[in-house]
């Protein structure tokens, strides 16, 4: 027989306070931001620039991989990896 338990978290909205943090921390590229430093995954692409922010603290750094594109006034989130995890290759681009 298989049995289902369901324990409410202490806190129930910590989770989501995490993904609203790092939205914002996203939603702050939009003002100056070539503000952060050219990624290793740059060479991936061919005719943009990607660029990585450093977001967390602790063994909790993650890089989000960005790209702007000024014509259209927009940056573009390609990937939040963290950040012991190797450089992102061609076959995970592709995906």
């Amino acid at each position: 027989m298989l049995h289902f338990y369901s324990y409410p978290p202490a806190r129930p909205m910590q989770p989501f306070a995490g993904l609203l943090v790092l939205e914002s921390a996203i939603k702050s590229l939009d003002v100056f931001p070539h503000r952060y430093t050219v990624a290793a995954e740059n060479e991936l692409y061919a005719n943009v620039t990607v660029r990585q922010m450093p977001y967390g603290r602790g063994q909790s750094i993650y890089r989000i991989l960005y790209c702007v594109f000024e014509e259209d006034h927009e940056v573009r989130i390609l990937n939040v990896r963290h950040g012991a995890r190797r450089r992102m290759t061609e076959s995970e681009d592709e995906s």
